[in-house]
């Protein structure tokens, strides 16, 4: 009798749904067992594609991973909508690599060692708490984004009596410069995604320095030309189209090697020069050929800040010497603690010499 109620049991419809729900789930658990993936990069997921045994995925697995094998965290693969799910943090576990294991994008031509290896995005933002040859670099831009932003509205408010033009120009000027900055602070602290990212964000990078040129140039030569209306508008419309140029040419491929390194001094140079001569050629008019202004005086000690940025920039000077230099006091780190110390100087020194004038015009 006992045989015969299981039977009957068996045989009902609802008995039958579970079964085939319960067989159902069972097939999809293993489906999805079998279709689990891992964050690799895109050539090795198309080589997962094919059939491999355990210990050779194994392998693939901890060859492409920056992570211990032993507490690396499952990325979960959801076979009802197909989405990927990265692990956000293991960050303990994540190890700084030499420069033959960095990511491409993220090499300098004498740093060997202390590169991040290939992180997520959350990693690359979390790694900005991390010591290693770009922290220095993350921070500085970082600074001087949040330090020119501040001087230009603090130099705003406390000033209400400059006329609207000069206002404009002062918001121009600490923009842009600090638009250079968060490009910069942006291509330092993502590099390590992948090559693609990286190269596409050193393109704002180098941008970000013509943009930078463009604001301070445009600037200082409104604020000294003013009583030169023909000579200011020249230096203007040159050094802007040089700019846009410039700007262009940073696309190139070739223009982000580290060979053309001097080349992108010299375009910079070339950039500054309109305003340069425009500066001097008023200085000219109004003192003579070797005397100077106290204005003009102030821009030379200035440019000396920046002269001395970019000569660190194009020699990789400490990096040449040893391995000491490749976290603290690298060439990249010196230029960009240089060119806090000028945002310094035109904001803070400069302020008893221009905020007169400004008032004025």
């Amino acid at each position: 009798t006992h045989s015969l109620r299981i039977a009957s049991q068996l045989k009902s419809p609802s008995s039958q749904t579970a079964r085939l729900s319960a067989a159902h789930i069972f097939a999809r658990t293993q489906k999805m067992k079998r279709t689990t993936k891992v964050s690799l990069p895109s050539r090795t997921r198309q080589e997962e594609s094919g059939e491999r045994g355990p210990e050779e995925s194994t392998k693939l697995l901890e060859k492409a991973s920056p992570y211990d094998p032993e507490s690396r965290l499952e990325m979960w693969y959801c076979g009802c909508c197909a989405c990927h799910y990265a692990p956000l943090y293991d960050l303990k576990n994540v190890k700084l690599v030499y420069r033959w294991e960095a990511p491409q994008g993220t090499l300098e031509k004498y740093i060997q060692t202390a590169y991040r290896p290939q992180l997520t995005f959350l990693q690359c933002l979390a790694s900005m708490f991390w010591w290693h040859n770009e922290t220095i670099n993350i921070w500085s831009a970082l600074l001087l984004a949040v330090f020119n932003l501040y001087y230009m509205l603090l130099g705003i408010e406390n000033h209400p009596g400059m006329g609207l033009d000069v206002k404009i120009i002062l918001m121009t000027h600490g923009t842009l410069r600090s638009l250079c900055w968060i490009a910069s602070w942006t291509y330092h602290t993502f590099m390590p995604m992948d090559p693609g990212t990286s190269s596409y964000l050193c393109i704002f990078d180098y941008a970000g320095c013509f943009v930078t040129i463009l604001g301070y140039g445009m600037s200082t030569v409104y604020l000294n030309l003013y009583c030169y209306p023909t000579m200011l508008v020249l230096c203007e419309i040159v050094g802007g189209v040089l700019i846009l140029l410039a700007m262009m040419l940073s696309i190139l491929p070739e223009y982000q090697k580290e060979e053309s390194r001097q080349i992108r001094v010299w375009v910079s140079v070339a950039c500054v020069l309109p305003y340069v001569i425009g500066l001097y050629a008023a200085n000219v008019q109004e003192y003579g050929w070797f005397e100077s202004g106290p204005q003009y005086t102030y821009l030379g000690y200035a440019f000396g800040f920046e002269l001395l940025a970019v000569f660190f920039y194009a020699s990789m000077v400490p990096e040449r010497v040893t391995n000491i230099f490749d976290i603290a006091l690298n060439s990249h780190s010196i230029w960009h603690c240089l060119n806090l110390g000028f945002d310094y100087y035109v904001a803070v020194m400069g302020k008893p010499i221009y905020y007169p004038l400004l008032l004025n015009i």
